[in-house]
């Protein structure tokens, strides 16, 4: 007796429940306010790029990548079960975004209590570390350059609640290409 089709394909679909998506988010909301280390809106934009990356493999560094502090999350008592958390959510981006025969696109994006559009800046800044990681593969196809430009300068959006930066005579040479990159984005 053979399955049907979409039995099989639930197979692959191991989607996190959500009670692990809360998990993991509590997990990296605490260690992003500790360690500076990315939330899960900034990992769900870091593996979307390590997904579409024209390179197949995911970086061997990308557990420090995520986390910048590897010795203080491998001493938190959970550090394995999220780990695997962390796994089941990339394969589950790899497999809706490539999978499918219509790609399913569900980005996690923050939304700060005060209003209701979302906050695609973290999302936006994962995206393009997930690109970092590797470079030299992206540069081998320059009509995804602007696109690239874009996601860049939506990543230095503030939060809904904080101002954008403003142009000041005395700035520095980053803070001009900073403030140049906000305004690109607005």
């Amino acid at each position: 007796m053979t399955q049907p089709l979409d039995d099989l394909t639930s197979l692959f679909d191991d989607s996190l429940s959500e009670n692990e998506f809360t998990e993991l988010s509590e997990f990296f909301e605490h260690f992003h306010d500790k360690f500076e280390s990315m939330n899960l809106s900034m990992i769900d934009g870091f593996f979307t790029a390590i997904v579409l990356s024209p390179s197949t493999e995911l970086p061997d560094a990308w557990l420090e990548l995520v986390v910048v502090n590897a010795k203080a999350f491998t001493k938190a008592s959970n550090h394995g079960e999220i780990v695997d958390l962390l796994f089941r959510h990339y394969e589950n981006i790899k497999y809706r975004l490539t999978a499918l025969s219509v790609p399913e696109f569900e980005p996690i994006y923050l939304h700060n209590e005060d209003h209701d559009i979302p906050w695609v800046a973290d999302w936006c800044y994962g995206f393009m570390q997930g690109v970092q990681a590797d470079l030299a593969v992206w540069e081998n196809f320059p009509n995804v350059l602007p696109l690239l430009e874009l996601i860049t300068a939506v990543s230095t959006l503030p939060p809904p609640n904080e101002s954008l930066l403003e142009w000041e005579e005395d700035m520095s040479e980053d803070d001009q290409l900073f403030y140049e990159t906000q305004q690109t984005a607005v």
